[in-house]
Formats: structure tokens, C-alpha cells, sequence
């Protein structure tokens, strides 16, 4: 039981930790507490089921639309939400607050349109069979669940570490105002690639992931 245990934890690990990646980019660039970057990730498994099940397209190709889907979501919040408060220059804590008013709004739109109880990907999408290796028992979804993370990961460190823009992200995010000073972002269509950046970066990799259970918010 306990090499069953240890995967599992691991499974689950990884799904947090491709949620936390995001969520931290966000913070640590934009330096805003965005609480509706769970409702992003919902949003996007929600988009999947919706391609998959009603449209009837494969997983991988409704998993690229509903992260495109997921992404314009996070930008329009973005622009409507939280770029009044950076043009405000507003404290953190505003972010907080109202980032917090738009998690309600938003899971009170989902259960509105999907209902509170809980959906499931069509057993037919992945195979069901599970990978027996000794006591441990392995499924499908859990092995897309580790590669994706994997993947996204691996392109997210070697983006910020060997690009010229990944570069000019970390200093904005150590010292904006040295950052500032030797240009970067300083001019309104550096930021506002900045800002799409950052977005796009931060919500898509929900429905690549999407566990076959799932409730309306996250």
C-alpha cells in the first residue's frame, strides 16, 4: 500500500504544483494576489469537458482550445479587474479584496451553468485500464497528468532562464525600478506584452490536466 500512497501523493503533487507555478509567475511579476486563478483552472477543465463530451473533439485537441479559451479569460479578468487597481497604483491587498468579490461572482456563474455537482469526463477518452507493476497500480489519466507537468515545467524553466524575455521578467520581478531604469517594459507595449505574458503563462495548464472528476470551482 504504501508504493500506492507514495504515487498517488506524487499524482497530486504534481497537479499543485503546475497550479502553484502559475499563481507565483503571476504574483511575482504582475505583483498582484490573484484569488481568481483558481476559478481559471476550473474554467479551462469545464471548457475541455464541454469540447470533448458536446463537441466530440479527441482530449489533446480540446485540451490546446480550452487552454487558448482559458487564457483570453485570464486576460479579459485581467483587464477589467486588476488593471484599473496597477493604474491606481493600489497596494496588494486591494488585489486581495477584490480578486475575492470576483471568486463568488465567478462560482456563482459555474454552478449557474454546470450545477453543483460534480462531472466526469466519457469513460471512453482514456483508457481505463490500469498499468499493474507489482502492488502498484498506475492509470492512465495519472501518466498524462506527470508527463504534462513534466513538459510545462521543463518549457516554463528553460523560458525564464535562457530567454531574453524570460531575463527581462526576473528582474522586473527582483527590482522594478532598476529593471525600469535600463529599460525594460518601460514603454506601454512592453507591458502590455508583459501583462499578456504573464496571463497566458499562468491558467492554461488546467484542462491539459484535467482529472476525469470534477465540481464547478476550485
Amino acid at each position: 500500500m504504501l508504493p500506492q500512497q507514495l504515487f498517488n501523493a506524487l499524482v497530486l503533487g504534481s497537479v499543485y504544483a503546475l497550479f502553484s507555478m502559475g499563481f507565483t509567475l503571476t504574483f511575482g511579476v504582475l505583483r498582484v494576489i490573484n484569488l481568481l486563478y483558481g476559478f481559471y483552472v476550473a474554467a479551462g477543465a469545464f471548457l475541455a469537458l464541454v469540447l470533448v463530451r458536446d463537441v466530440g473533439l479527441p482530449l489533446w485537441v480540446a485540451g490546446v482550445l480550452a487552454a487558448l479559451g482559458t487564457g483570453i479569460i485570464g486576460m479579459v479578468c485581467d483587464t477589467a479587474v486588476l488593471m484599473p487597481l496597477r493604474h491606481a497604483k493600489a497596494p496588494e491587498l486591494a488585489s486581495l479584496i477584490v480578486t475575492l468579490g470576483g471568486v463568488l461572482l465567478a462560482n456563482s456563474v459555474m454552478f449557474l451553468i454546470f450545477g453543483a455537482e460534480v462531472r466526469r469526463f466519457p469513460v471512453d477518452v482514456l483508457s481505463q485500464a490500469p498499468i499493474s507493476i507489482g502492488s502498484l497500480q498506475i492509470g492512465t489519466i495519472q501518466l498524462v497528468i506527470i508527463v504534462v507537468v513534466a513538459i510545462v515545467v521543463t518549457a516554463l524553466f528553460w523560458f525564464i532562464e535562457r530567454t531574453r524575455l524570460g531575463i527581462a521578467i526576473r528582474a522586473l520581478s527582483e527590482n522594478p525600478d532598476a529593471a525600469s531604469l535600463m529599460g525594460v517594459f518601460r514603454t506601454r507595449p512592453g507591458k502590455v506584452r508583459l501583462r499578456s505574458l504573464v496571463t497566458l503563462n499562468a491558467p492554461p495548464y488546467g484542462p491539459s490536466i484535467s482529472s476525469p472528476r470534477m465540481k464547478p470551482r476550485l
